[in-house]
Formats: structure tokens, sequence, C-alpha cells
């Protein structure tokens, strides 16, 4: 009988000490929505950068100026989306708890935003700068 009580006081307090896990950064369908945004505007330029390379061009941005090595700006760009995927969880977990809806959706995209006119933007130009006049 002893052990039985200190079978069910022993799941007791276990039991009393379990609340729910909060929600974590991966499980939100708006953090990958951003995240998409992040590392396809990475990708586009760095494969834009490279297509550029074959035709003589130089890149021009501050990290790879002056480089025609693909594997450099592949480089530097998996770097660069490493840590924009690291700014991105650091400002979602920020804001997660913010009351106001419409801050809180602002705020979960204004990082993915800000790198899409980062590298979209340079992708776009180098896109353009293939065409054939």
């Amino acid at each position: 009988m002893r052990k039985a009580f200190l079978a069910m006081l022993v799941l007791l307090v276990a039991s009393a000490s379990v609340d729910a896990a909060p929600r974590h950064w991966y499980s939100d369908a708006r953090w990958w929505a951003g995240e998409a945004v992040i590392v396809g505007s990475v990708i586009a330029d760095g494969r834009s950068t490279c297509t550029a390379f074959g035709r003589g061009e130089v890149e021009w941005s501050i990290l790879a100026r002056g480089t025609t090595s693909c594997k450099r700006i592949t480089l530097s760009l998996v770097g660069a989306a490493s840590a924009y995927t690291v700014g991105h969880a650091v400002s979602y977990k920020l804001v997660e708890n913010d009351p106001s809806r419409t801050l809180r959706t602002i705020r979960f995209f204004t990082v993915p935003a800000v790198i899409f006119f980062a590298h979209g933007t340079a992708a776009i130009h180098n896109y353009q700068t293939l065409q054939p006049r």
C-alpha cells in the first residue's frame, strides 16, 4: 500500500510540472515563407552572377569586388544566407509574443523583405544585363 501511495505521489508531482510546449519558430508557415524568400533571393543572385561571368562580367558587390570565381561567390552567399537565417530566427523570436497581430505580421516579413531588396534586386539587375540587346 505504501509503495502504491509513493508511486501515485511521484506521478502526481511529475504530472504537475508538465506544461504545454511553446510553439517553435520552425513550425510556423510564416517563418518558412520568409525563409523561402531569403534563400530564393540569395540563390537567384548567385546564379545570375555566375552566369554573367561567362560573358566577361565582374562582380561589383562589396563582399566579392572584382572576382570572377563562382566558387568564391557561392561560398560567400552560403555564409550570407546562413547569417540571414540566424537573423530571421532571432527576429521571429523577438516579435512572436507582440500583442498587435498586424505589427507582428509586418515584423515577421521585415528581414526577408530587406534581403529580397538586397539580393533579389541584384539578381534582377544581373539577368537584365544578360539579356541580348
